[in-house]
């Protein structure tokens, strides 16, 4: 079953360097969208180029559950956990190392050096 409950988002621009989203008090459950059952750990919950969020929960995801690009991925007092991105349990994945405070992941992707894991989350 796929639940999510957005309380407060603010998002700007959808293309270009300034695009990004500041999330609070977001959850999202068993999300995952994919064309067939075979790329729906390609896709991801959460995308953005710069994502800022507080009391965020992304959990149990088909795919990712947090994916930026160039930018920032800052979260606090989140949990992002159970999701099953590249079909490697993958949590989060970012370029740049993310800033965690007060938040769970279970395991990281490096995506501008490599695919390492960022070694900020519980099974990196």
């Amino acid at each position: 079953m796929l639940m999510m409950w957005w309380r407060r988002i603010t998002v700007w621009g959808q293309r270009g360097r300034r695009s990004g989203a500041v999330l609070t008090n977001v959850v999202a459950t068993h999300s995952g969208i994919g064309v067939s059952a075979q790329n729906a750990t390609s896709t991801a919950a959460i995308v953005g180029r710069k994502v800022v969020g507080t009391n965020v929960q992304v959990t149990d995801g088909l795919g990712y559950g947090i994916v930026t690009g160039l930018s920032t991925l800052k979260l606090t007092d989140s949990v992002v956990t159970g999701n099953n991105g590249g079909g490697a349990g993958i949590d989060i994945a970012a370029e740049f190392r993310p800033r965690l405070y007060n938040t769970i992941c279970g395991r990281s992707l490096n995506q501008g050096r490599g695919p390492r894991p960022f070694k900020v989350c519980a099974n990196d």
